[in-house]
């Protein structure tokens, strides 16, 4: 489904013809469902290697955005845009600050180290209540509107009005 939706999405977008296909393989070391945005690794992958298998160079933030929308169109998780923007556009020794609302991104120096593990728990968001969640968070953002009308996001609800939820 992931890949079929990244085809898909190239399709809406006149990225590839409507009669472009491709016969893929598809091999990793990421762990699927282990919380490693493996969904997102997968959807950015195949939308560049599409791409230039089709001779085009698309930018990097349009492979995100291509990516984001095969998950929410054709695999219906309401996933947020973090995973698929880190996935196309991180550079090796940087963490990467994305503002969601905007998008703007900005690659700060990391030398720090990472330990990644493997915990062999897995999940599938797409299996689990994380719709639901994001439909109640869209909800209150709506409700919440009505006294904050040029509310964007929640994230900029005032702390001060908590109690007023």
């Amino acid at each position: 489904a992931y890949v079929a939706g990244v085809l898909r999405e190239l399709w809406a977008h006149e990225v590839l013809p409507p009669d472009a296909g491709a016969r893929v393989a598809i091999a990793s070391d990421v762990p699927i469902g282990a919380g490693l945005s493996s969904s997102a690794a997968l959807t950015v992958a195949a939308a560049r290697a599409l791409s230039l298998l089709a001779g085009q160079r698309v930018a990097p933030r349009q492979i995100a955005g291509i990516a984001y929308r095969a998950e929410h169109n054709h695999v219906g998780v309401r996933c947020g845009v973090m995973d698929q923007t880190i996935a196309a556009l991180a550079t090796a020794g940087h963490a990467l600050l994305i503002e969601c609302a905007s998008l703007v991104t900005q690659a700060i120096p990391f030398r720090g180290r990472l330990l990644v593990v493997d915990t062999g728990v897995r999940h599938e968001l797409a299996a689990t209540p994380y719709n639901e969640r994001v439909a109640e968070c869209r909800a209150a953002l709506l409700r919440l509107k009505v006294e904050l009308p040029e509310l964007l996001w929640l994230t900029a609800w005032p702390a001060a009005w908590v109690g007023r939820l």
